[in-house]
């Protein structure tokens, strides 16, 4: 089994203290450094070059979005779980732009955080409930702001275009997946839901995708939005 690496990024030196014990507790991880700031996030990946790097937001001298900006900048194949209280759109939209490959808030659980170490060191995105609903949330209020705006103001180039109708539409197992993904769960979670294998929940999230044109699951989420495949509560 391969060990994942991690660096530990955060102000709070219980916080960093508690991710240390329980990563360190289990076999397939290895905190390999602590960073107190943004600064020191940064020095440290190009020291360690960690798997995944566990980076809160508000930090002194250089922020979480600010860090993640940098390593990714210098380092496209990190991967970084932003780990924080913060998911307002101030936060959640500049973390994911600048290359965050999963958002947690700090009230998630050991063995989510574990679960969600091993999809983003795998190269997959790892979102958490509340973000995952925070994020259709924006999706849906920026699109119907959008959509209220006359002509002329929507038409810039950096205004989102709509999204492709499904050439070929989703199976209903498909959807359903898409639904869990929607709620922010993980694939093992899927598994126990639906009741199927996680090599089914796999194929099923790389269909989906295949079919959105989206690369990760932010993007499907994102695309799904768009098209009306996925709904929230109010």
């Amino acid at each position: 089994m391969h060990e994942i690496t991690v660096l530990v990024a955060d102000d709070e030196p219980l916080l960093r203290q508690a991710y240390t014990l329980i990563l360190n507790a289990d076999p397939e991880f290895r905190v390999v450094g602590e960073a107190c700031d943004g600064r020191e996030a940064v020095k440290k990946y190009d020291e360690l070059r960690p798997d995944v790097v566990i980076m809160d937001l508000r930090m002194p001298r250089l922020s979480g979005v600010e860090a993640t900006a940098e390593i990714m900048g210098s380092s496209p194949q990190a991967r970084i779980l932003v780990v924080t209280s913060m998911t307002t759109e101030e936060y959640l939209a500049p973390a994911l732009a600048n290359g965050a490959s999963g958002y947690l808030t700090k009230d998630t659980d050991g063995d989510r955080l574990k679960q969600a170490l091993r999809d983003v060191a795998a190269g997959t995105v790892a979102l958490g409930p509340v973000v995952a609903e925070k994020l259709v949330r924006l999706v849906v209020q920026n699109r119907a702001t959008e959509s209220a705006l006359p002509e002329h103001e929507t038409s810039a180039p950096a205004s989102r275009p709509a999204a492709a109708p499904l050439a070929e539409p989703l199976t209903p197992r498909e959807q359903s997946v898409l639904d869990l993904l929607a709620e922010g769960l993980t694939n093992q979670e899927m598994s126990e839901r639906l009741f199927l294998s996680d090599s089914t929940v796999k194929a099923n999230l790389a269909r989906v995708m295949h079919k959105l044109g989206a690369s990760n699951r932010v993007q499907a989420l994102v695309l799904a939005v768009r098209q009306g495949l996925v709904t929230i509560g109010e």
